[in-house]
This record gives structure tokens, sequence and C-alpha cells, in this order.
């Protein structure tokens, strides 16, 4: 069974390359049982939307009036 350091290095690792289908099911294997690192994966999510954004160059106070 993966740690949690062992887990969020491959969450991490999976966003620059593939992973290898054993990684892949044991990293999907602790994140059933893991809400900590349910919670990390979804950071990271929300983490690249955001910073995907930025890079188009899209930005929440555009629309506002100032």
């Amino acid at each position: 069974m993966l740690s949690c350091y062992q887990a969020t290095r491959l969450m991490s690792q999976a966003l620059d390359e593939r992973i290898v289908l054993s990684q892949h099911v044991q990293l999907m294997l602790h994140l059933r049982m893991c809400n900590g690192c349910r919670n990390f994966r979804q950071q990271l999510a929300d983490l690249r939307t955001i910073t995907s954004a930025f890079a188009r160059g899209e930005n929440e106070n555009q629309n506002k009036v100032t």
C-alpha cells in the first residue's frame, strides 16, 4: 500500500507524464481509503484549472467596472 507521501508524489508525477498501470491501480486504491489525499487531488485539479485560465489571459476581474 502506498503512503500518503508516495501517493502525492504519484499524483504530481501523473500531471507531467503517464504513470504505469500498477502505479495507477495502487494510487486509486489509496485514494479510495484516504480522504486527505482525495482532498490533495482536488486541490491539484483546482490549481491546474486556475493556472490554465491565467495562462490564457482570463481574469475574473476583467469584467468588473472600476
